[in-house]
């Protein structure tokens, strides 16, 4: 009797020890760059944005209007395998922009660039996938633009030295300002009273828009002033090659409503740096929303790309008026 009972047990233990290696061989698994495997998360475990609220304890009220969204039952989230920006990128644009040897100054990190001579800086990071190309001069006191062509041929010339494999679309009308310095944020306005004009450019993945916490939540942005002189160059996060990963399951509408609001992240408000400060310490604001979409996403140093939701409107509260904002929302379930 006793020995029947051991055998039991041995083949109890035999059995647990096989249904694991069964488990463990059953289990999707993903080859990373560097050889070894990980397992991937299944359709119900989606990787996370790694974006908060800047106010976390913020009550957001949506009004949904009427607006209206056939979405697919599961996109795939995607992994950067070739990140856009690179050591060839950025001594491309330095040489493209006027940059030499020379004009090379010395960064605390191997992966860190900078290059500096007169009221021209270019700063970039591999690490971090941005470059930011800043000439410091005062722009231009004439006001209007008039046409766009040769400051599109400029543009297009550039991105053509940048990236000729690559294709970009623009994001949106072109963006005007009015500054009489290089303010961080200066005044959006018209274009006959504007003196700065900001062209934005993005990549499209999977046949979706790939948006980023840049400026104007595009890959690439370029701002000239009215005597046509680029002022600026943002190039931040995108991709040269991607790999797909597993399929996601996505919200329907309804389901969008139900978490919307403790789950959406803002992603860009059309307001001057007193307006930004009164909604981030407001503790309830409104959104009525006038646009919503399906997009890709990622933080420029990120290397997962998500499916996510992005809800357009105009933002309200009780000490500031009505701006232009957006907010994302995860679209996995």
């Amino acid at each position: 009797m006793k020995m029947n009972k051991k055998l039991l047990l041995i083949v109890l233990l035999s059995l647990a020890i096989i249904s694991a290696i069964v488990l463990v061989l059953l289990t999707p698994k993903i080859q990373n760059q560097n050889g070894t495997t990980s397992l991937i998360p299944s359709a119900n475990t989606p990787p996370a944005i790694n974006l908060q609220p800047v106010s976390p304890s913020q009550i957001l009220i949506i009004n949904w209007s009427d607006v209206r969204i056939v979405s697919p039952k599961q996109l795939p989230y995607y992994t950067i395998t070739s990140p856009l920006i690179d050591s060839n990128l950025i001594k491309n644009v330095a040489v493209s922009l006027g940059f030499s040897a020379n004009d090379a100054k010395k960064t605390l990190t191997n992966s860190s660039y900078l290059y500096s001579k007169n009221n021209q800086s270019l700063f970039a990071s591999t690490a971090q996938n941005q470059i930011q190309y800043t000439y410091s001069a005062s722009p231009s006191s004439t006001a209007g633009f008039p046409s766009l062509t040769r400051i599109n041929q400029k543009v297009s010339a550039y991105l053509q030295q940048f990236f000729p494999n690559q294709t970009f679309q623009s994001t949106s009308e072109p963006e005007y300002f009015y500054t009489i310095s290089n303010d961080t944020y200066p005044q959006r306005t018209t274009p006959a009273k504007s003196n700065l004009v900001r062209l934005n450019y993005q990549q499209t993945l999977n046949g979706y828009p790939f948006l980023t916490t840049a400026t104007g939540n595009s890959i690439i942005s370029f701002t000239y002033d009215s005597n046509q002189i680029l002022h600026s160059i943002e190039i931040s996060g995108g991709y040269l090659q991607t790999s797909a990963n597993t399929n996601l399951n996505i919200l329907d509408l309804p389901a969008l409503k139900q978490i919307a609001s403790q789950k959406a992240v803002s992603l860009s408000l059309d307001a001057i740096t007193d307006v930004v400060a009164q909604i981030q310490n407001s503790a309830a604001v409104t959104l009525d929303v006038s646009d919503i979409s399906l997009v890709y996403f990622a933080t420029p140093s990120s290397s997962q790309i998500l499916p996510v939701f992005l809800i357009k409107g105009q933002l309200k509260g009780n000490s500031f008026g009505a701006v232009r904002a957006s907010y994302i929302v995860p679209a996995a379930k």
